[in-house]
């Protein structure tokens, strides 16, 4: 085994840290596909220009100065996700699946009416909690690489790099694994002349089987502090400030084997991964709503950027394993990082809002949203690290995502039916080497009222593609990525008195 002691370690050198995936983990924490209620959710989350929902107090704050009494809620949700990959061989399809139960909504709206309908009718005060991103997801991704390796990305970070600098989560561990070596370059064990297993590197043998298992958890939600104003009833008038709570935890193993025995010597190697992050963010959000006629509404909304103070905690680990031992006798090899732990700041796009919707003859409701995110704005920051390449890269990478909203509700007395649409834009520019990663929800549901209680359900199915890179390097034209398509079903019973 080498007994190298590093000297010299970057902190943010690793896989899950290189320019790439800190723009991916930027993304992560700026995308919000709308929780709470189960009446916003069931209608698409349409509700920039509709009220008297504790949702709105996410969507457009302005929402709540439609209340004319006090209410509480409370959303409790359970959510299935079923994730499908295909790697490299057509027909070579793997699955897995993920449940949780969590609470999209909890909220108090109370109003202080000032007893007449002219001028300002009411001041609202609310307070709630509201989902905004669901992290939850295993995903198992299976297949042969006849092009490139791990141990390719691996090579590539470390050649012409001295040994006493190579990053302790990535390339070091792998220098000690012996899954690269060093004689007169940096090299691997695919395709180095000097490498203890014979392969040339004019004539790098490849055919290894690759395998992937990913375990994501947590969760992004928001605690809404709002107040709104409703003036005669025709203009209303609010704004929140927003805390958001972020938790975030990922393990992966990532296994190259080689099955057909096509490399001297070389039986396989495994290289996991974990990740935590921890932070809270704070945001503003301002909007308004006007009923020029009875049956139309009108609304906007604006949030500023969520300002995030993230902490993450990283480790890794090798283990390879060989048919022929060396001089000790030993045949397999675990090298082990450091745990390290990095404090940065992300800033989140702001999003805008429009929204139009029109009550016919009080017995039903159709609602429409638009909302324009603008990727390219997201912005890294840290006192130990200056993010110079992540923040030239994202404008770069990522670009604005149009994501609209569609909902209807049909009431039959003290039962209503509802459904809903949303689509949300891709947030990366056009690439042909990337699924689009839009996302689409179908949703429908019912609620039933009287004059103090009522309870909401709803369903919401969810369509999601992407694509899932192992290691960033193209050899023979071939990317290592996978295309993963998730579909994931989300239940929501909301729960109101008003008094």
């Amino acid at each position: 085994m080498k007994n190298i002691k590093y000297l010299f370690a970057l902190l943010f050198i690793v896989p899950l840290f290189t320019t790439a995936q800190n723009m991916n983990d930027a993304l992560r924490f700026s995308q919000a596909f709308h929780g709470g209620t189960a009446r916003s959710m069931s209608m698409g989350g349409a509700f920039s220009a509709l009220g008297a929902d504790m949702s709105a107090m996410s969507f457009n704050p302005a929402g709540i100065a439609l209340y004319r009494s006090s209410e509480v809620t409370v959303t409790p949700c359970f959510y299935t996700d079923k994730s499908e990959a295909t790697f490299l061989q057509p027909g070579r399809l793997t699955s897995d699946n993920e449940y949780d139960f969590n609470l999209s909504n909890i909220g108090l709206v109370s109003p202080i009416l000032s007893g007449s309908d002219a001028g300002w009718v009411s001041i609202n005060f609310g307070v709630a909690y509201n989902k905004r991103n669901n992290f939850n997801q295993n995903m198992i991704i299976d297949g042969t690489n006849n092009s490139n390796s791990l141990a390719d990305y691996f090579m590539y970070n470390a050649n012409g790099v001295d040994i006493n600098s190579l990053s302790d989560v990535a390339e070091g561990i792998a220098y000690d694994a012996y899954v690269i070596d060093r004689y007169d370059t940096i090299s691997n064990l695919y395709g180095n002349p000097y490498n203890a297993y014979g392969n040339n590197i004019d004539n790098p043998t490849y055919g290894q089987r690759q395998r992937k298992i990913i375990n994501t958890s947590g969760g992004i939600g928001e605690y809404a502090f709002s107040i709104a104003a409703n003036y005669a009833h025709q203009l209303y008038i609010g704004c929140t400030f927003g805390i958001q709570d972020l938790n975030y935890e990922m393990h992966s193993t990532f296994m190259e084997d080689d099955e057909n025995d096509v490399i001297n010597d070389f039986k396989s190697f495994e290289f996991s991964e974990s990740q935590k992050a921890t932070g809270s963010g704070f945001n503003f959000k301002v909007g308004a709503i006007y009923r020029p006629l009875d049956w139309v509404r009108i609304g906007a909304a604006v949030h500023t950027p969520t300002f995030w103070d993230i902490d993450r905690e990283y480790s890794s680990e090798i283990t390879s394993n060989f048919a022929v031992a060396d001089n000790d006798g030993a045949t397999s090899y675990t090298a082990q990082s450091d745990i390290w732990d990095f404090d940065y700041e992300v800033t989140s796009p702001m999003r805008a809002m429009l929204g139009a919707a029109f009550v016919i003859q009080k017995m039903a409701i159709i609602s429409f949203d638009y909302e324009f995110v603008d990727y390219g704005a997201m912005r890294m920051r840290s006192d130990g690290y200056d993010f110079y390449e992540d923040n030239t890269a994202i404008p770069e990478s990522y670009a604005a995502a149009n994501n609209i909203r569609a909902g209807l509700e049909y009431r039959l007395g003290n039962v209503s039916l509802r459904g809903g649409y949303a689509y949300y834009g891709s947030p990366y520019k056009s690439t042909d080497d990337i699924e689009p990663a839009t996302r689409q929800s179908i949703s429908g549901g019912f609620g039933v009222a009287n004059q103090n209680f009522y309870l909401d359900l709803a369903y919401v199915y969810n369509i999601y593609s992407h694509t899932h890179l192992f290691y960033d390097v193209y050899q023979n034209e071939q990317l290592a990525g996978a295309n993963i398509n998730t579909n994931y079903n989300q239940i929501l019973a909301t729960f109101g008195i008003r008094f």
